[in-house]
C-alpha cells in the first residue's frame, strides 16, 4: 500500500512541474471570473446554478472573500470543470529530507564534539566531517520521523 501511495505522491509532483507555473500560480478567483465572462454566462446566471448569493460570487472575483474548497468545487463543476489540487515541489522530497537529515546530523555531531573537547579530545575536520556523514546516513535509513524534531 505504501508503495501506491509514494507512486502517486511521485506522479502528483511530476505533474506540478511539468505544468507552466505561470498558469499555477494564478487565483481560483481570477479563474472562475475568466471562465465564466468565457462561457458568456453573467454572475446573476453562475450563483443560480450554484444555488450562492450573486453578492457571494462577486466578493470571491473580487478576492474580498475565500471560499472554502467545496464551494470552488461547486463553483467549477457549475462552469464545466472539475476542481482540483496541484502540488508544486520548491525541492524535491528526497532533496528535502536530506538536507533536513544533514541539519539534524550537524547538531548531534557538534554536541558530541563539544562533549569530546570538554574532556581533552579535540577532533579534527576530517573526522567530524565523517561523523556528521556516518549520522546523516542513521538518520536517513532510520523509518522515524524524528529527522523533523
Amino acid at each position: 500500500m505504501i508503495s501506491e501511495d509514494e507512486d502517486f505522491i511521485d506522479k502528483l509532483l511530476l505533474i506540478g512541474k511539468e505544468v507552466p507555473r505561470e498558469v499555477l500560480l494564478k487565483d481560483a478567483r481570477f479563474i472562475v471570473k475568466m471562465l465564466r465572462k468565457k462561457l458568456h454566462m453573467t454572475q446573476r446566471q453562475l450563483a443560480k446554478r450554484t444555488s450562492l448569493p450573486q453578492s457571494h460570487i462577486a466578493k470571491i472575483e473580487l478576492g474580498k472573500i475565500s471560499p472554502s474548497l467545496e464551494t470552488y468545487k461547486k463553483i467549477f463543476k457549475s462552469l464545466g470543470c472539475d476542481f482540483g489540487s496541484i502540488v508544486l515541489p520548491k525541492t524535491a522530497p528526497q532533496t528535502l529530507l536530506e538536507q533536513q537529515a544533514l541539519r539534524l546530523a550537524e547538531r548531534r555531531v557538534a554536541a558530541m564534539m563539544l562533549s569530546l573537547q570538554k574532556e581533552g579530545f579535540p577532533a579534527s575536520e576530517q573526522y567530524i566531517k565523517e561523523c556528521i556523514e556516518k549520522e546523516k546516513k542513521e538518520i536517513l535509513q532510520s523509518p522515524s520521523s524524528r529527522v523533523w524534531d
